[in-house]
């Protein structure tokens, strides 16, 4: 199995992440006490089971948080800058934003490829910071 083969299913589980957390921010934004809202809190918990591994998250599991525009708006096929195998069931996907760049760390699982953490950097700074995911 080649390379590409391996880091393609990868990156296409960070797209599908930041598009369903993109949609999920879009629709938070449109309701007038979002964090009151239940149905908005299950989607979110509903998102993090669809595309995370099952872990507890201290800081996600808790109250949902949301940006304008979306966090990962710009997460897109064509601002993915790099792909590593860093491990065989390990990948890291770069994705460079206007002002930022994402690291996404992703695992393979029985059930696919999940995001387990993003860290995250200043585009003009070498210096990874570890993020949450969301924020």
């Amino acid at each position: 199995m080649s390379q590409e083969a391996v880091l393609q299913p990868a990156k296409e589980a960070v797209l599908r992440f930041a598009q369903a957390w993109t949609a999920w921010e879009v629709e938070m934004a449109k309701i007038e006490e979002p964090f009151h809202d239940a149905a908005m809190r299950q989607a979110h918990a509903a998102l993090i089971a669809d595309h995370c591994p099952s872990k507890r998250r201290a800081y996600v599991d808790g109250l949902p948080t949301y940006r304008r525009p979306p966090t990962y708006g710009e997460v897109v096929d064509g601002n993915i800058v790099y792909a590593e195998l860093t491990a065989p069931n390990k990948v890291l996907v770069d994705v460079r934003c206007t002002l930022v760049f994402y690291r996404f760390v992703v695992l393979r699982k029985r059930d696919g490829w999940r995001i387990d953490g993003i860290k995250w950097r200043v585009v003009e700074t070498d210096e990874w910071s570890n993020g949450l995911i969301g924020m």
